[in-house]
C-alpha cells in the first residue's frame, strides 16, 4: 500500500511493509531447479530510489528487521539508502497529546526523505504517522 502526502511542499509517497519479514523474505525469491534462489519482481519498477526509514523500534531492538527490508527492497530491484539524519517519527509525542514537540520531528523527516521516489518503513504506525498526522500536525504552524 502506498499514498502520496504532501506537506510543506515536500511530496512523500510512504509505503508500508505489513507483512511479517520471514514470509516476504520466502516469498521475495523462488528456488531454481538447481537449488539457486532467484529473486522475484514484485511491480516496482527498476531502478526506484528508496529511502528507508528504519523507526525507532527496529533499531533499537531489532535491528535484524531493517537488514531484512534493504535484503527484500534490493531483491525487488530497488536502490536502497539509510539516511543518517533520521530519527524518531514523533508519534510518542503525538500520541501523548505534545503537538508542538511533533512539529521538529516531521519537518525533518520531510527533510530527510524528501530526494527519494518512495520510503519504505517496517512499521505500520510510523507510516500511518507520516501520512495522516504529518499534515494534520503541520498545518497549524
Amino acid at each position: 500500500m502506498h499514498s502520496e502526502t504532501k506537506c510543506e511542499g515536500y511530496k512523500i509517497r510512504a509505503i508500508s511493509i505489513i507483512l511479517t519479514t520471514a514470509y516476504v523474505a520466502r516469498r521475495a525469491t523462488m528456488q531454481t531447479n538447481d537449488n539457486e534462489e532467484q529473486p522475484l519482481s514484485v511491480g516496482i519498477q527498476q531502478p526506484k530510489n528508496v529511502g528507508l526509514f528504519v523507526t525507532c523500534l527496529a533499531d533499537l531492538f531489532r535491528p535484524s528487521v531493517a537488514f531484512d527490508t534493504i535484503k527484500l527492497l534490493e531483491q525487488a530491484g530497488c536502490q536502497v539508502e539509510v539516511p543518517d539524519t533520521q530519527t524518531c517519527c514523533g508519534q510518542p509525542a503525538y500520541n501523548s497529546g505534545h503537538l508542538q514537540e511533533t512539529i521538529p520531528a516531521a519537518k525533518l523527516v520531510i527533510e530527510t526523505f524528501s530526494a527519494y521516489d518512495y520510503v519504505v518503513a517496517p512499521s505500520g504506525s510510523c507510516i500511518g504517522m507520516i501520512r495522516h498526522h504529518y499534515p494534520l500536525s503541520l498545518i497549524h504552524i
